[in-house]
């Protein structure tokens, strides 16, 4: 497989904001996420857990940072009607300055669906949606008396305020392990997040191994065509440990099963701190991955040290 090279982007390091339990804790970890050196932090749309809101945690981070960039990652679409999702998301890019970085996914988790009564179709009609609903987002940030007319959706002459500060638009990401989403990615995001591809309960356990993910690198390559070299790669880590051993300490117990899932790939990040940062290295410039996110404090003290490290040279 050849490798996939030459993005030339930078790299950056991202933190997921598990945990809003109470104000001072959520925003004392925004705080550390600067001063050690993050550069995005993460928050996940769920419904299922003590996760904040979107746009009321995004807009939160931004009140007391300064230089974070303030990732959804991602809003699930079937979650709200897509121009809901672009005023919320304008409205926090504006109160940001400029900070935000809009993740957009079809949805996976089927019991947090059922749990509130919200239809979970097949995964192309999900992904079918998403398409849409990027465009309107897209729309509706861009163009007074935007229309839209499509398959599940349509717009009549909208014309949204407040805009994004960021022009033309926010950056938009998308994420996913299967062809067709990450086939969606190429084609229309700003960042593409590869990903395990999913399953209605969490990660398929047939996709897994180093190939199976230089696979999906290749055919984002394939599908961008010349988009490619504008495009930035990134990828959430399950796990950083200093070694196979200590992994099982302080997480889920499906993490034994993701570590043999997904090692060998940069989703699984074993060794000391000088090990793991010749690892992220390695992803950086012989596979053009150079957006690295953590989403539990267990991984995140690990890897504090690299991103340290790794930050200072840059």
């Amino acid at each position: 497989m050849t490798p996939v090279t030459g993005t030339g982007k930078r790299l950056r390091f991202g933190i997921g904001l598990r945990g809003g339990a109470t104000k001072q804790l959520y925003l004392d970890k925004v705080r550390r996420a600067e001063d050690q050196g993050y550069d995005l932090v993460n928050l996940s749309d769920h419904l299922i857990g003590d996760n904040l809101a979107l746009a009321a945690g995004l807009a939160a981070a931004a009140g007391v940072s300064e230089h974070l960039r303030l990732v959804a990652l991602v809003a699930n679409n079937e979650f709200r009607h897509p121009v809901i999702l672009a005023k919320e998301m304008a409205s926090v890019d504006l109160v940001s300055d400029g900070r935000l970085e809009l993740g957009m996914g079809a949805g996976w988790w089927k019991l947090e669906h059922d749990q509130a009564g919200i239809g979970f179709e097949r995964p192309g009609r999900r992904i079918a949606r998403l398409a849409e609903a990027v465009q309107i987002v897209k729309g509706a940030w861009t163009t007074p008396g935007f229309s839209f007319a499509g398959e599940h959706y349509r717009i009549d002459d909208l014309t949204l305020g407040p805009v994004p500060v960021q022009q033309p638009h926010p950056p938009i990401a998308i994420g996913g392990g299967g062809q067709r989403v990450l086939s969606l990615a190429a084609r229309e995001a700003d960042v593409v997040h590869v990903t395990m591809r999913t399953v209605a309960d969490g990660a398929d356990p047939t996709d897994s191994g180093r190939q199976a993910f230089l696979d999906k690198l290749g055919l984002v390559r394939e599908v961008a065509g010349d988009r490619f070299a504008g495009l930035e790669l990134a990828v959430t880590i399950g796990i950083v440990a200093p070694s196979a051993d200590a992994v099982a300490a302080g997480r889920h117990p499906t993490a034994m099963a993701q570590l043999e899932q997904a090692q060998g790939t940069p989703q699984v990040l074993l060794g000391s701190t000088d090990a793991i940062c010749d690892q992220v290295t390695y992803w950086h410039t012989e596979h053009g991955i150079s957006q690295f996110s953590v989403m539990n404090d267990v991984d995140a003290e690990v890897f504090g040290p690299v991103v340290a490290r790794l930050s200072r040279r840059r």
